[in-house]
């Protein structure tokens, strides 16, 4: 049942394209890229993100922002090794609304911890 979650954001961020416009990572930022003109509009300037999928209708971007390393984030409720803190977050294609977290980790699920994203 683990798998579960990363199922699911897995299926809201399937499609990587649409018509007129992708997305892309480049140092860390997500990338608009007119397919049309290749004119690249940057949506986050993080220099954390990575790994970014257009929702099927084409009107969000859903990305994985990396926090290892970042000195306003600890994960101090888990005990062991260090592990990789990743956060999923979401951005407007129309750059209606600034980019906002929609999952932190860790994620509880069925008593066991979960800290990181990979792949939307």
């Amino acid at each position: 049942m683990w798998c579960f979650l990363p199922c699911i954001v897995f299926a809201v961020g399937a499609a990587a394209h649409t018509a007129g416009a992708s997305v892309e990572a480049h140092d860390g930022n997500i990338y608009i890229r007119n397919d049309q003109t290749g004119t690249l509009k940057r949506v986050t300037d993080s220099r954390h993100d990575r790994t970014p999928a257009q929702s099927p209708d084409g009107r969000q971007i859903f990305f994985v922002r990396d926090l290892a390393g970042d000195p306003d984030y600890s994960d101090f409720t888990r005990e062991g090794p260090a592990i990789r803190v990743t956060q999923l977050w979401v951005a407007d294609i129309a750059g209606q609304r600034p980019p906002h977290l929609v999952l932190d980790s860790p994620i509880g699920v069925r008593g066991r911890q979960f800290s990181g994203f990979y792949v939307p």
